[in-house]
């Protein structure tokens, strides 16, 4: 892509040079908010929208006259609140089209004149994090907002930055889905041959029996189904108590949000008291498995000792071998493979909390091979979910890149650091 011709200083930080035949302005010169009829957060909505298949950009409270909320055109949103201001996990700006309603979470715009793509893609380029006030809860106020300073070209060339970025992010985000579609195969993959390996081994001409639990189905002849407790101890963390976090016996102790699948995090811990007489109880050996009762119930690591002394609370248990007998590594693959067929996800009522309690993990009954072949297992599980990872690993960093081309490009079109006027589309 070639640059422009020539160029002048814009006068603004972020742009900085910018074609000598474009200027720039504030945001709320050159669009209009429409906040205004944005459906109050205190509000219930009733009434037309009950029997209405709209669109709604958030939801809760009570609007009689939902009608005089309601948007019939193509108009740009942009988050106002929350840590995506900071982060940029996903994007701020987009178009909504159709008939729709928006709540007090989202900016409402509307170009003065010009093109909405072009605008769209402008107010997605921009770091808000100058502007954001307020750090529990990050927020870009309309008044900031409107005193951000823009580039603005003539409006032909606005629709030509448009149609070209509609094209190029069209194929980017075609690529990058594709690129999802790879991972998400792999992770099936993963999945079935974890599923395969603890329940049938690795041998498949050898006699089977029924397991007698349908989940699991036949397993190897000489293989057993034993319940949790016949095997591991299992023991529930130490209830937080802020109160005691001054204590003689100040000790690091892992979260729920410590212990990810085959990962624990030891940095920045924080620490409460636990009495010497509490080691057996709530101290980590090595070998030991972590097992998160809430959040995404049954994710797993195994402690390899990396931080010493380490405690844990109250919101994972601690499954550690009765005997030299049963592997930790083979249990790990066990979990995994129950969390993936949804073993440990409630039915019923969808607005229920998961939680895996002590006693329903004891209960929990899973096949076991033999001391030797459960060895044999978890190594060749570790190879071959190994060499998947690194595969998936491969193709995130490259949906990475392509995601960070985009931005780039996007940011490129909007501030006139390439030409695109004679770019065909």
């Amino acid at each position: 892509m070639q640059p422009y011709p020539a160029y002048k200083e814009s006068g603004v930080e972020w742009i900085e040079k910018i074609p000598s035949h474009w200027t720039t302005t504030q945001v709320k010169r050159a669009l209009e908010f429409l906040d205004h009829m944005r459906i109050p957060l205190s509000a219930e909505v009733r009434g037309t929208m009950t029997n209405k298949t709209y669109d709604y950009y958030g939801a809760s409270g009570i609007i009689d006259k939902v009608d005089d909320y309601l948007f019939d055109e193509s108009l740009i949103l942009l988050g106002e609140d929350g840590a995506n201001l900071i982060n940029r996990s996903s994007p701020l700006a987009f178009l909504a089209h159709g008939k729709f309603w928006v709540n007090n979470h989202a900016h409402i715009l509307r170009p003065r004149s010009g093109s909405l793509g072009y605008f769209v893609n402008l107010l997605e380029s921009i770091d808000y994090v100058p502007y954001v006030s307020g750090s529990a809860q990050p927020k870009l106020t309309r008044e900031a907002l409107g005193a951000v300073r823009v580039v603005v070209p003539p409006r032909e060339e606005q629709h030509s930055i448009a149609a070209f970025l509609d094209e190029k992010t069209e194929a980017i985000d075609a690529l990058i889905a594709k690129k999802r579609r790879q991972i998400a195969l792999l992770q099936e993959q993963r999945a079935a041959l974890i599923n395969q390996a603890v329940t049938k081994g690795l041998d498949r001409n050898r006699p089977m029996k029924d397991s007698g639990v349908p989940w699991i189905g036949e397993i190897p002849a000489e293989w057993t189904v034993a319940p949790v407790y016949s095997k591991y101890l299992v023991q529930l963390g130490k209830m937080l108590d802020k109160k005691r976090i001054t204590g003689k016996h100040l000790g690091p102790y892992l979260r729920n949000v410590d212990v990810q699948w085959d990962s624990i995090n030891v940095d920045n811990l924080p620490k409460m008291d636990f009495h010497p007489d509490e080691w057996e109880r709530y101290g980590l050996k090595v070998g030991d498995l972590l097992v998160c009762e809430g959040g995404e119930v049954g994710r797993a690591a195994i402690w390899n000792g990396s931080l010493e002394p380490c405690y844990y609370q109250k919101a994972l248990h601690r499954l550690r071998p009765i005997n030299d007998h049963d592997h930790s590594r083979f249990m790990f693959y066990l979990l995994r493979m129950a969390a993936n067929r949804g073993l440990f996800v409630s039915t019923g009522n969808l607005t229920t909390i998961d939680h895996l309690t002590g006693e329903k993990l004891r209960q929990h009954r899973f096949p076991f091979a033999p001391s030797a072949e459960q060895e044999r297992i978890a190594c060749y599980l570790d190879q071959e979910t190994d060499r998947i990872d690194t595969a998936i690993q491969s193709i995130e960093g490259l949906i990475n890149l392509l995601s960070e081309y985009r931005t780039a490009l996007i940011s490129a079109a909007v501030t006139g650091k390439i030409d695109v006027r004679d770019v065909g589309v």
